[in-house]
């Protein structure tokens, strides 16, 4: 398929087009930079309408228009289609009803004694000024009809010069924000509310300080740091998935916690794909640019053709290009020793809430002992009796354990030093038995009649057959239980099992 006439393409914009043509334009625009970038231009939403593009096609196009610049004749074509396109809309997009075009210039007469011409020349109007729409109305005490100009509505004005923006959150899916610290709220459309702990946020959903510098985790892998009046947006790519920061208002730090993660900055009008960062980076953007300061270890950057190391910068350019420069040793110590101010305190590494989406799991799990049930608002996880005719619950359990609350990790995490267990306790007894792994230990607890309390375990305290857990041993699974000599009730709920362990600030 040739490139379309320009009215094709105006049809398209305008949402009007056929489900059978709708499909071969579609299948033109996957392949043609021309085209797309005509309807980047205009600033078209790319909607679901009959036909609709997938979504890996969209992501193939913001890939082709996020590298760097085009050769000219595809400026050229494309700005002689845009300009096409532009006329057909304005004549379509014209509003309907009683309302007319402007009249044409009025002709003024000279007395013939006069050397001046007979008709004043129309002052051509600035193509930067909106289009304005005349109409008449009654005439004033039977007079001539009086033309009276109006303000365009600002949908038409939108429409003429191609504010509409497109609607990127097919591309993405929600993340959960962990370890919220200091002043951090999320906005959702018009509400906000404090990120207390731990959040579910996504595309759209702004994360902003107010009265100083927040920070948090996503999933517990990564952690990300901004300042006061800063405003960002975290979620996961679909295709990638990638971890993606979006910057609103103000810098931010990303720290990847010794791992190699695939990242996604978008800013103004730039989206920059990082597919491999490991160490700490600096982030901030402006119309034209998106600056990537690597503060430690180093980052892989294709706009820049090569792995950029610590104590050096990249700037990706809207109008394409990557400049790679040395940065002031000075400035890089200065910003590490803020993240390391603002950063959390603790880091989560493993969390459960019994919750029934596992969808909206950070981490994965199964509970293998134990019963979910609904207590108010919330998913608990309910002891189970340890006694079977086969004895298998019991070794689950453990030899200390008479009933218990167990979960299974899909994937195990490493015991490191400083560890620790926390979780959400309802029981009538004053000891539990707490397993990670191969290793367990009695605790004591409150007693708590009925309301909820929170318990805290540090694993440097377990032992398996008195052999003291160490840095490195796997923990696949947990058990919170009562002890066999609790008496004959089973009176124990838990919710919200973690692991967290310090934030140490390696350098």
């Amino acid at each position: 398929m040739n490139c379309p006439e320009s009215d094709l393409l105006a049809a398209w914009i305008e949402g009007s087009l056929p489900a059978k043509e709708r499909s071969r334009l579609a299948a033109h625009l996957a392949g043609c930079d021309a085209c797309r970038r005509v309807l980047a231009l205009a600033g078209v939403a790319l909607d679901s309408k009959p036909a609709p593009i997938e979504a890996d096609a969209v992501d193939r196009w913001l890939r082709r228009l996020s590298r760097p610049g085009p050769a000219i004749w595809s400026y050229a074509a494309a700005a002689g289609v845009l300009i096409a396109v532009g006329f057909l809309l304005f004549a379509r997009l014209r509003p309907a009803g009683k309302v007319e075009l402007p009249a044409p210039p009025v002709v003024k007469k000279e007395p013939a004694s006069t050397e001046r011409e007979k008709t004043d020349v129309p002052r051509p109007r600035d193509e930067r000024e909106p289009e304005r729409v005349a109409k008449r109305t009654k005439a004033p005490s039977g007079g001539k009809p009086e033309e009276v100009r109006e303000e365009p509505k600002k949908d038409e004005t939108a429409k003429r010069t191609g504010e509409t923006k497109a609607d990127l959150s097919g591309l993405f899916e929600p993340i959960s924000v962990l370890d919220g610290t200091g002043d951090l709220w999320v906005r959702r459309g018009e509400e906000a509310a404090r990120v207390e702990g731990s959040a579910r946020t996504g595309y759209g959903q702004v994360l902003e300080s107010r009265s100083g510098a927040a920070s948090f985790t996503l999933d517990g892998a990564a952690t990300v740091a901004i300042e006061a009046q800063s405003r960002v947006w975290v979620a996961r790519s679909k295709r990638e998935r990638a971890y993606v920061l979006g910057l609103e208002v103000g810098p931010a730090f990303v720290d990847t916690e010794g791992a190699s993660q695939s990242w996604h900055v978008l800013g103004g009008a730039l989206m920059v794909m990082l597919p491999a960062v490991r160490g700490r980076i600096y982030v901030e953007s402006g119309e034209e640019a998106v600056q990537i300061h690597v503060l430690q270890g180093r980052v892989e950057s294709p706009a820049a053709q090569q792995t950029v190391e610590a104590g050096r910068s990249i700037e990706i350019r809207r109008r394409g290009g990557a400049l790679v420069t040395e940065e002031d040793a000075a400035a890089v110590k200065t910003k590490l020793r803020r993240l390391k101010e603002v950063r959390p305190l603790l880091r989560t590494v493993f969390l459960a809430t019994f919750d029934d989406d596992e969808g909206a799991r950070p981490f994965a799990y199964d509970v293998g002992i134990g019963a979910r049930r609904r207590d108010a608002t919330a998913r608990i996880g309910q002891c189970m009796r340890a006694e079977t005719p086969t004895g298998a619950m019991v070794a689950k359990c453990g030899p200390k354990a008479a009933a218990c609350v167990g979960l299974l990790l899909s994937r195990s995490v490493a015991y490191l030093t400083g560890m620790e267990l926390r979780f959400k306790y309802r029981t009538d007894s004053g000891q539990l038995v707490v397993r990670a792994g191969k290793h367990e230990a009695v605790v004591r607890v409150q007693p708590t009649r009925g309301q909820w309390k929170v318990g805290e375990a540090p694993l440097d305290i377990l032992q398996d057959q008195g052999v003291p857990i160490v840095s490195g041993d796997a923990i696949d699974e947990i058990f919170i239980g009562l002890p066999k000599d609790a008496g004959g009730s089973c009176t124990l709920d838990v919710d919200d099992v973690e692991l967290v362990r310090s934030a140490r600030f390696v350098k």
